[in-house]
């Protein structure tokens, strides 16, 4: 009983909390869609911006729909009976074998598969607030680690969460690197003299062993400006064709700074360390937890076989989820701390007048120019917004220099 209302308040007060983030956002898009944030007002007009605006409002309206859809979602797989329902159909039909529990752990994840395309496909562009889409990884990985951890879990043996942890630390670190190289075309750089000034400006910041590409993408709106994918010497810096063809030489070292600068704080040796201990205590705990009758009865499945691991699997998922969600603004303000570092070590390396100038043309030519609410984006991305990149950059800049443009201040 007390584990069923515990896991009932972190459902719903997660849900409450959201709202109250998806309120804050919504205020602060509306209050700012009648003026054009300085910083932007050379590149985007009024109308863009208000277009921009009503586009945000949008996204942020589907994205609550959809979030509410899962809490439904959530009820009707624990409390509604329906997991439970499907779990003791599959295994009094089928067996228990280990074709069975990856029915039902592949069923369960196909549903929010399917409602997380369903509202994707009301998606109308790809803002800035929007973030970078990792749905395939965690379509990927999602799909391997069941594949991996039920057969080492229906082994037996005493010590097969730490084994599980491994197998699933691999496959975190397999998806990533082979999900994190560039799937479109590319091209290598034909400007002779911007691509020998590139060249000598990343042997200057030591980050000689990337080599120059140019996207190939279409849409210029759906391609980063610039890009560094791939590890070791097989690193790519890969600069869209509006960066090359509308940004000067400096702005566009001011961009690819900045990138290094992100890329080296984001792959580190700890990054990996606290990954492998958090991959141990998940398993450890869902071992403990799982032969323990509360944790079904507390989640609304009653009368379950002690061998229905797929079932068990989910549950944990599932509480997992609801007990981690408030911990995502947490998590990404760490990642915003990160990149704060990075603009911090930037700012030393180039002009910094060049990089909100950059920050700002890629930012209205990609994304537009509305203005989040902080604690919304911290919600929904791991990376700043570039309102607040523009003005930690500000921050940063050398105090004699803060008013050299009289357009940077208000920004």
């Amino acid at each position: 009983m007390a584990f069923e209302i515990l896991f009932l308040l972190f459902l719903f007060g997660n849900a409450l909390l959201i709202f109250y983030f998806y309120v804050r956002q919504v205020r602060s898009v509306k209050l700012h869609r009648d003026t054009v944030p300085h910083v932007f007002s050379d590149y985007v007009s009024l109308s863009e911006h208000q277009k921009t605006s009503d586009l945000c409002l949008y996204e942020a309206k589907v994205s609550e729909i959809r979030r509410i859809t899962n809490l439904v979602a959530i009820l009707l797989l624990t409390y509604g009976g329906v997991l439970g329902w499907f779990s003791s159909t599959l295994i009094a039909n089928f067996g228990s074998g280990l074709l069975t529990q990856y029915f039902i752990v592949f069923g369960v994840l196909a549903v929010f598969v399917a409602i997380d395309l369903l509202f994707s496909a009301f998606r109308q562009t790809k803002l800035a607030v929007s973030g970078k889409s990792h749905f395939l990884k965690r379509l990927v990985f999602c799909t391997l680690v069941p594949l991996v951890v039920l057969p080492i879990w229906m082994l037996g043996t005493g010590l097969w969460w730490f084994w599980a942890a491994l197998a699933v630390y691999g496959i975190g670190v397999a998806v990533h690197l082979g999900l994190s190289f560039n799937r479109v075309a590319v091209r290598p750089m034909t400007n002779v003299d911007l691509k020998e000034r590139l060249e000598a400006f990343q042997r200057r910041i030591r980050f000689e062993s990337a080599k120059l590409f140019v996207d190939e993408e279409k849409d210029a709106k759906t391609s980063e400006g610039v890009q560094i994918v791939g590890y070791g010497f097989n690193k790519k810096i890969i600069l869209s064709k509006y960066v090359l063809e509308h940004l000067s030489p400096l702005e566009i070292e001011a961009l690819i700074a900045n990138k290094v600068c992100q890329y080296k704080q984001t792959h580190n040796f700890m990054t990996w360390t606290a990954l492998l201990i958090v991959s141990f205590l998940f398993f450890w705990l869902l071992g403990e937890v799982v032969s323990k009758p509360w944790f079904y009865e507390g989640l609304g499945v009653h009368g379950l076989d002690t061998s229905a691991y797929g079932t068990a699997f989910v549950l944990f998922m599932v509480s997992a989820y609801v007990f981690l969600s408030p911990l995502i603004p947490l998590r990404n303000a760490f990642s915003w701390k990160r990149d704060e570092k990075a603009e911090e070590n930037s700012v030393l390396l180039v002009d910094w007048n060049a990089m909100i100038s950059a920050i700002a043309k890629e930012t209205a030519h990609c994304a537009g120019s509305m203005v989040p609410d902080s604690m919304y984006f911290k919600l929904v991305s791991e990376n700043p917004d570039p309102m607040h990149k523009i003005k930690l950059i500000q921050h940063l800049a050398p105090r004699h220099t803060r008013q050299r443009d009289s357009w940077l201040p208000s920004a």
